[in-house]
């Protein structure tokens, strides 16, 4: 496969991928960039740039909206502590309260 560009900044031969396992975008503005497989055979995909941005953008958009819905939710969970015990509303809040007084986060190694 000869050493293209792709989207102006990098080379085909630069990807750390299996030599005739790599596809790159007909375009240079795709979201999707380029594909291939690793050494041990997973699929890994390249972004453009400007759609990784537009993704990561929205991801904190949402946050944010998260971030001003918590005093609410954390309101709520106090309510439902003391309700009655094993009900769906005492566990969820349990569980929550578990989640938000260990800091753990979905994914976390912890």
């Amino acid at each position: 496969m000869e050493a293209t560009r792709l989207a102006g900044t990098v080379s085909l031969r630069r990807l750390p991928w299996a030599e005739n396992r790599r596809r790159r975008a007909p375009r240079p503005g795709a979201k999707l960039q380029a594909t291939g497989l690793d050494r041990a055979g997973r699929r890994q995909y390249l972004y453009h740039p400007a759609y990784r941005a537009q993704l990561e953008q929205a991801k904190f958009d949402k946050l944010i909206g998260f971030a001003e819905k918590l005093p609410d939710l954390r309101a709520a969970m106090a309510k439902h502590i003391e309700q009655e015990q094993l009900s769906f509303e005492w566990t969820a809040a349990v569980a929550l309260r578990v989640i938000n007084l260990g800091w753990f986060r979905v994914g976390d190694a912890r």
